[in-house]
């Protein structure tokens, strides 16, 4: 069991990085977005970097799912994204972290950690 919470906690890094990567490549197109900007999108290093990442989430989902009950790993992996990217916006790209934003990480931790204790029937 802990090799499965082992591998999911491998897909919520790889999900963290993937959107650090897609928010730092669209950071790099000019606006407007119009269509040759868009192909520029597609030779961003950090865009190939983002989807390296987003096959890297799947797979390790994929095999954590295995051994953790669906209704456990999705929140788990989707909330701790979450939490992840929260913090990264902050310290990568200085977007606000309110009272609000940490009462809600809070939550969604606390949140995981019951799910995570439900026993199977």
């Amino acid at each position: 069991m802990l090799f499965y919470w082992c591998v999911l906690l491998i897909a919520v890094c790889a999900n963290v990085f993937a959107n650090v990567a897609f928010k730092s490549a669209m950071r790099d197109i000019p606006a407007p977005l119009d269509l040759g900007a868009i192909s520029t999108l597609f030779v961003a290093p950090w865009m190939w970097a983002g989807m390296a990442s987003a096959v890297l989430l799947l797979t390790c989902f994929l095999i954590a799912i295995r051994g953790i009950d669906l209704s456990v790993a999705y929140p788990a992996i989707t909330g701790l994204a979450m939490v992840g990217i929260i913090l990264a916006g902050n310290f990568l790209f200085a977007e606000a972290l309110s009272l609000q934003k940490l009462a809600g990480v809070g939550f969604v931790i606390v949140g995981i950690i019951i799910l995570s204790q439900v026993k199977q029937i």
